[in-house]
């Protein structure tokens, strides 16, 4: 079931891409970006990954802390930016 937009919001979208990757030493990486038409606060950027950091008024702020967390411990990278069109990409690389 679509989420409901509220009156006057601007239209959101999430588009996933994978690839696999290989760094200059000849390693395999599984790579996905993620990115959203919603974008970060910039001053909110260095701060998303620490646990119980939220902008939402629900929630407990643990889900991206979590996912790092997970991500780092095997072995891989998760890291967030804006992008210049608009909206945020976050990036996870995996080893394979």
């Amino acid at each position: 079931m679509p989420r409901r937009q509220r009156r006057g919001a601007r239209e959101r979208s999430v588009e996933v891409h994978g690839l696999v990757w290989h760094d200059p030493v000849a390693k395999q990486w599984a790579m996905i970006e993620i990115r959203d038409s919603g974008g970060i606060e910039s001053t909110d950027l260095h701060r998303i990954f620490i646990p119980f950091f939220s902008t939402k008024t629900t929630g407990h702020g643990v889900g991206l802390a979590l996912a790092h967390r997970v991500i780092t411990e095997h072995g891989g990278t998760l890291t967030a930016a804006n992008v210049a069109d608009g909206g945020a990409v976050f990036t996870i690389k995996l080893p394979q």
